[in-house]
C-alpha cells in the first residue's frame, strides 16, 4: 500500500476487529485473539477501511497462503 492510499479519516478499531476476525477464520488462525487484533491495529489503524478491506479479500483468495499476514504483509 503506498501513502496516496492513505484516508483522510482512518478506521476504527471495530471496524478494523470485524475485517481482522473475518480473515482469522478464512485462514483458520485458531490462537487469534483480542490482543492480536489490537497489535495488528496498532500497526494498520491509518490505513482506510476499503484498502484493509481489498487487501484481506487478496490475502483469503491467494493460492498456496496458509499463513495469517504479518503485519509487513499488510503493508505490501
Amino acid at each position: 500500500m503506498t501513502m496516496s492510499l492513505m484516508p483522510v479519516s482512518a478506521m476504527t478499531e471495530r471496524e478494523f476487529g470485524v475485517v481482522f476476525s473475518k480473515l482469522a477464520i478464512q485462514l483458520r488462525w485458531t490462537d487469534a485473539d483480542v490482543a492480536s487484533g489490537k497489535s495488528y491495529f496498532e500497526v494498520l489503524k491509518e490505513f482506510s477501511l476499503p484498502v484493509l478491506e481489498q487487501t484481506a479479500r487478496l490475502f483469503a483468495t491467494e493460492h498456496g497462503r496458509k499463513w495469517f499476514p504479518s503485519t509487513a504483509e499488510w503493508h505490501a
